[in-house]
């Protein structure tokens, strides 16, 4: 079983990540959401459900109290998902893979942060085997005031354990939209970004401070790029993602 736990605080990539969640995972999977928008349109598509925004790693926590009152098996699979990430290819074979080697997976954004590293986990995709909560007694949580965010609490907590990690990196080099957004991963798994975040991002402000660029100007035209992708995905979704891979011929639509 595949246990997958993703926040939704707003509703439009709710359809596209099921939909993507179902082709692409053979094995029984259970979806545990806390859904901030249209509670009552979306409450039925889910194993499980509750209404509510709030911070993300607060969310995360309810819906580990959740799931452990499912009493999984040690061995089921557990994913913790933006909700405007989804797998491109093939899930169960991968992650059985990748888990045989090691306990813990997760998409690497050195951007992301304040103070680039070569790996640091970003929470837009984790999967780990159930036993790992217990062995490590890994929670969902950081410490204000001794990190600055969710990023420096896990490299902290990863060197503390000595757990090594293996890192999803960003694999969609030919096309390269943006530094952050609209990014391929291990050729596994696509996260947007923009799905519940504001648009303007660390790469963007350093981007700014050495042009006549301004935030405003950043970020209206990361919103015109997002809107043109979010209709890609839409409407031609296999077609947008070899684009992004370099692999598709000619103009899209």
């Amino acid at each position: 079983m595949i246990h997958i736990l993703t926040v939704h605080y707003v509703d439009k990539w709710i359809d596209i990540q099921l939909e993507n969640l179902s082709k692409y995972i053979k094995e029984p999977f259970r979806v545990y959401t806390v859904l901030g928008e249209n509670y009552e349109k979306h409450k039925d598509k889910f194993y499980y459900v509750e209404e509510g925004r709030d911070k993300h790693y607060n969310s995360l926590q309810k819906l580990h109290k959740v799931l452990d009152d499912e009493n999984p098996n040690e061995n089921d699979i557990i994913i913790v998902l933006d909700s405007d990430a989804f797998p491109i290819k093939s899930l169960d074979d991968y992650l059985e893979d990748k888990l045989k080697d090691y306990e813990f997976l997760a998409i690497n954004a050195p951007e992301h942060n304040y103070e680039p590293l070569p790996i640091q986990p970003f929470e837009c995709f984790y999967a780990f085997r159930y036993n790992f909560f217990s062995k490590y007694e890994f929670w969902f949580k950081f410490e204000p005031g001794i990190h600055s965010n969710w990023i420096d609490w896990m490299i902290d907590w990863f060197k503390n354990k000595s757990i090594e990690w293996y890192p999803l990196n960003r694999s969609s080099p030919l096309i390269n939209l943006h530094p952050l957004y609209f990014g391929i991963y291990d050729d596994i798994i696509y996260h947007n970004w923009t799905g519940s975040r504001n648009p303007i991002t660390r790469p963007d402000r350093k981007r700014i401070a050495n042009t006549n660029e301004t935030v405003e100007m950043a970020i209206e035209k990361n919103i015109e790029i997002a809107k043109s992708v979010f209709e890609q995905i839409e409407n031609q979704l296999d077609d947008f993602m070899d684009y992004l891979r370099g692999n598709y011929e000619g103009e899209l639509e």
